[in-house]
């Protein structure tokens, strides 16, 4: 230990300081004790201590700390045109042809990496940056769709159409670059919609000018079936969770059957995500399912389409 302090020669002597982050929680995993450690290290050396024992309220600081982050990013990845849209391809299993294309939101870092959204969606939701990044994404989608002849979806949040007149801000683009019937707007199944009665008339007015409704991740925990009731759906996305074991698991299997027949009654169609191999893709043709997204049919890319 002596050593570890100092290092002693004929010329100098030279200090060497340890920093010392203790996990003595009750957690019996090495994996989550070693994590816990390494945050009480990280707390440490933020805050000069030669040594910090882990608790629950540094896991809390460093999320703050990291939404921040993320969220300076984002604003500056905006200001500096560093937001950046791919296009996965949807797949009509009828004919086999693609179709559709959904959009999905990228960011350019500046050493040319490229972020997915799961990185930095999740942090700025609740903010007006993912309404400033949906008002870019749409005008994006809408500028490129001006060019090609297939249908594009892009992903909203339902409140944000009461909130910040999104469904005028759609219009506005879809009438300017004459794309009617060639946009999807897709919302969460999952979302908790609270003035029920205003989305539904924005929903409306945007259907009455060709734009085309998308229920996005059906399936996930409790479906909300008064979605596909009472909104004017024309597409129900049958979330990944329920098609990429589907091959394996028979109750995902008889779910997605049973989703499919709902649809064809209430004639909508269905298309199944995280379609990534044959053997999924055999079963989704056999059920039924209108049109197929995924790595088996297509990897997200900038300009996959063809022009008009």
């Amino acid at each position: 230990m002596e050593n570890w302090k100092s290092e002693k020669d004929e010329w100098n002597e030279v200090i060497l300081d340890a920093v010392i982050g203790i996990s003595n929680t009750n957690e019996t995993s090495i994996q989550i004790k070693l994590k816990e450690a390494d945050t009480a290290w990280m707390y440490a050396k933020e805050h000069r201590l030669s040594y910090k024992f882990y608790d629950e309220s540094m896991d809390q600081e460093k999320t703050h700390k990291n939404n921040f982050l993320w969220i300076k990013k984002v604003r500056k990845a905006l200001e500096e045109e560093r937001v950046f849209v791919q296009f996965q391809a949807i797949q009509n299993n009828q004919t086999q042809k693609i179709e559709k294309y959904e959009a999905l939101v990228r960011i350019h870092e500046t050493d040319g990496t490229i972020v997915p959204p799961g990185m930095f969606l999740p942090t700025i939701t609740e903010s007006k940056l993912y309404v400033d990044l949906t008002y870019r994404i749409i005008e994006k989608v809408c500028f490129l769709l001006n060019d090609f002849s297939q249908e594009c979806s892009i992903n909203i949040n339902a409140e944000h159409l009461i909130d910040f007149n999104l469904s005028e801000v759609i219009l506005k683009h879809v009438n300017k670059y004459k794309i009617r019937n060639r946009l999807v707007v897709e919302i969460l199944e999952s979302e908790k919609i609270e003035n029920y009665g205003i989305v539904l008339e924005k929903l409306n007015l945007l259907k009455s000018q060709g734009v085309k409704i998308a229920i996005d991740d059906f399936g996930t925990g409790y479906s909300n079936f008064e979605h596909i009731i009472k909104l004017p759906i024309d597409y129900i996305k049958i979330d990944g969770s329920l098609i990429k074991n589907i091959h394996k698991d028979k109750v995902s299997k008889t779910l997605v059957k049973n989703i499919v027949n709902i649809c064809n009654t209430l004639k909508i169609k269905t298309i199944a995500e995280f379609v990534h191999c044959k053997e999924v893709q055999d079963i989704v043709l056999f059920l039924g399912v209108d049109y197929s997204q995924g790595y088996y049919i297509g990897k997200p890319t900038e300009t996959p389409w063809k022009a008009k």
